[in-house]
């Protein structure tokens, strides 16, 4: 059944198991859909008072703690899963956060995107980054 809000769901390239999980869903100010959600981060009390993700499937659950909520827009280097080069990777998916934490990370640190369009703002992006713990 065709729904217009849409549905969440993990990028195709994704396997469960994977070192960076990408999930995406639609944002709307007329449904009351899940990543709509997403856009509480903006609020640096909310941010700082919700900190965790949890991934879940049949066989694997992975807790992650949010680190940075950020406007993106045409450049897409935070859908790459398997970067050639993680510590650049992850410090452009942290810079120029609206909402960031300091939180220790190597080239073994396990990520996930959460992205969401801004509404009234085509081609944007508010993009959460956790890191899993």
């Amino acid at each position: 059944r065709k729904d217009i809000k849409g549905n969440e769901f993990l990028d195709y390239r994704n396997t469960p198991n994977d070192s960076q999980i990408n999930i995406y869903g639609h944002n709307s100010r007329t449904y009351d859909i899940p990543f709509r959600k997403l856009e509480k981060f903006l609020n640096r009390d909310f941010f700082n008072n919700n900190q965790f993700i949890m991934f879940q499937t049949d066989t694997v659950r992975r807790i992650y703690q949010i680190i940075a909520i950020k406007k993106t827009g045409s450049n897409y280097n935070h859908m790459d899963i398997y970067p050639t080069n993680k510590h650049e990777h992850i410090t452009n998916l942290i810079s120029n956060a609206i909402n960031s934490r300091q939180v220790p990370y190597t080239n073994e640190t396990n990520i996930i995107v959460l992205q969401t369009c801004v509404e009234n703002d085509p081609g944007n992006y508010y993009i959460i980054v956790g890191f899993e713990i």
